[in-house]
C-alpha cells in the first residue's frame, strides 16, 4: 500500500515489548484508559492491523510515558500515549 493509505490511528498494547510495533493491535475505539503504570495505547500511523515501524519521537514518548505514568507528550491536548494499571 502506499503513502496516502497510512493515517494515524489507535493501536492497544497487547504483549511483549512495549517499543515493538509487533506487540500492537488496530481497534477502532478511542482508548478510555488514560493514567497508570503500563502502556494502553498509542496513536501511531498505520494501516491494517499494525503501526509502521516507531519513529525515534514515538520510542521516546512510550519511554517517557512508562518512566513517569503520565500520557504523552505530557504538554500536549493530543495524547500519543495512553497508560493503565
Amino acid at each position: 500500500m502506499g503513502d496516502k493509505h497510512k493515517h494515524k490511528q489507535w493501536y492497544v498494547y497487547i504483549y511483549g515489548n512495549p517499543l515493538s510495533p509487533d506487540s500492537y493491535q488496530l481497534i477502532t475505539v478511542t482508548p478510555r484508559c488514560v493514567t497508570g503504570r503500563n502502556v494502553c495505547a498509542i496513536y501511531a500511523d498505520g494501516y491494517e492491523d499494525q503501526p509502521f515501524d516507531f519513529s525515534h519521537k514515538l520510542i521516546t514518548h512510550i519511554a517517557n510515558a512508562i518512566a513517569t505514568g503520565v500520557p504523552q507528550p505530557a504538554d500536549a491536548e493530543q495524547k500519543v500515549v495512553v497508560l493503565r494499571n
